[in-house]
């Protein structure tokens, strides 16, 4: 993996990172969030959670 690669995924997680705080303050402040909001949050925690995997090891792109 290049380090133009990294620098991608690590702008990538960031703006994953914002959408999950507009998605918390918007679960947080809605008097019964919809199960929608919640399965989108699940979605960005997922996706954060893959993007943390890769640029832990940036080697395993080289399989």
């Amino acid at each position: 993996m290049t380090s133009e690669d990294i620098q991608e995924l690590k702008a990538a997680r960031e703006s994953l990172v914002k959408r999950r705080r507009e998605m918390a303050r918007q679960i947080a402040g809605a008097p019964l969030p919809s199960i929608e909001m919640a399965e989108e949050l699940t979605k960005i925690l997922a996706a954060i959670e893959a993007l943390d995997r890769a640029l832990a090891d940036p080697e395993q792109d080289r399989a």
